[in-house]
């Protein structure tokens, strides 16, 4: 059953697809991710996870700071989200969303964590000078 919720997320969708396409070319041997560090990234520090989550939300993001920093900023989220929980939890997420049309009851769910507090959290590392996260580009 497909959800239809009054807002999207398309920040996890958009790093789903992302991740999950790495995965298989890195399991195929079609290629090997490059660690590249969030610092050598220069991602802006203005952009938020929040800022991500329509259509519309995102194409002004993209238009503002543009599409590869936005791309990159959902991938590395959602590469934080399966590194902590596994793949299996964006199946479950999406089996969760499909049977309560509820994006904040599914993600916390299927991440353990609440939606508004991974995005708060997940945007402090990132603007982390010394944060460590990595970005894999495998493209």
């Amino acid at each position: 059953q497909l959800a239809k919720t009054e807002y999207s997320l398309l920040w996890l969708e958009e790093g789903m697809a992302d991740v999950t396409a790495g995965t298989v070319f890195e399991d195929t041997g079609q290629s090997a991710p490059q660690l590249i560090s969030v610092a050598r990234l220069n991602l802006p520090t203005q952009l938020t996870l929040s800022q991500l989550r329509s259509d519309a939300d995102w194409l002004q993001a993209a238009g503002q700071y543009g599409a590869e920093a936005v791309y990159i900023y959902s991938s590395m989220a959602v590469r934080e989200l399966v590194d902590r929980n596994g793949y299996g939890s964006l199946i479950a997420f999406h089996h969760e969303l499909g049977r309560t049309q509820d994006i904040e009851k599914s993600f916390k769910s299927a991440f353990r964590v609440e939606l508004e507090e991974f995005e708060k959290k997940f945007t402090q590392r990132v603007n982390n000078p010394k944060s460590q996260l990595e970005y894999s580009k495998f493209y």
